[in-house]
């Protein structure tokens, strides 16, 4: 697979600063939590009743910034990756507010590997949350490559918090909708498009109205992994996400 094919094109260097503060509201966040849960050695119960709050208001809880933790426990540069100059070229951004005129991150993804790649029999997991109810083009734009994937043979599974019945919804091919996980009751921690065992495109925690997202493109083959963990851990990892949701 030729994934420099699939990887999206050179950001601008004003979308570059907006990518640098988006990094650092991040970690600020994520060093906020972890802090938290080593001060108050938090249980599962107290994390439970935190992100009932956090849901409630459509808002980034613990359980983001603890998935990206134990993903992060996969690396061997855990976090102080984020700040490796690879990564930082590999770390994309888009605007919702324009996204009729600048494409997104995701159906860029999804356009190129529409494009470039034999998808006949490989998986390609949409994990997400409220499937861009705020954002209907959008939707309607991805449910149209998703069906386009479909029909070139792809085995396409959706993992969503959206209801089947909702406006755009029902455009979706028959054979994605008998293999899709509709109404989640709980957030999936990281949402994400997997192309096979190949690459992730992973969204960073962010609210509905978030204008600015950041989106982080992984090649599986090129990680650098912490000693005596594989690839097949990180591939795990990730169907352990959107499999606890359902």
């Amino acid at each position: 697979m030729n994934l420099n094919a699939i990887t999206l094109k050179n950001t601008s260097d004003d979308n570059r600063v907006i990518i640098e503060s988006l990094i650092a509201d991040f970690l600020k966040y994520y060093y906020e939590y972890i802090n938290k849960m080593i001060r108050e050695y938090m249980d599962k119960k107290n994390q439970n009743e935190d992100e009932l709050k956090y849901s409630l208001f459509c808002v980034p809880g613990p359980s983001q910034y603890h998935a990206f933790f134990s993903f992060f426990c996969l690396l061997k540069e855990k976090e102080h990756i984020l700040n490796n100059p690879d990564t930082r070229k590999n770390l994309y951004m888009h605007d919702c507010l324009y996204m009729d005129e600048m494409k997104c991150s995701v159906l860029e993804v999804l356009e190129n590997v529409s494009s470039t790649y034999d998808v006949k029999g490989r998986k390609i997991v949409f994990a997400s949350g409220s499937f861009w109810k705020q954002h209907l083009s959008t939707r309607k734009k991805m449910i149209l490559l998703l069906n386009e994937l479909d029909a070139k043979g792809a085995d396409v599974r959706i993992y969503t918090q959206a209801k089947e019945n909702e406006e755009n919804m029902c455009g979706l091919n028959k054979s994605i909708i008998d293999k899709a996980h509709f109404n989640l009751q709980e957030r999936i921690a990281i949402h994400y498009i997997q192309i096979d065992d190949d690459c992730i495109l992973l969204e960073f925690p962010h609210t509905e109205i978030t204008e600015f997202r950041l989106n982080w493109f992984i090649n599986f083959n090129s990680m650098d992994l912490e000693q005596g963990k594989t690839k097949s851990d990180v591939l795990h990892y990730f169907n352990s996400l959107v499999e606890g949701s359902k």
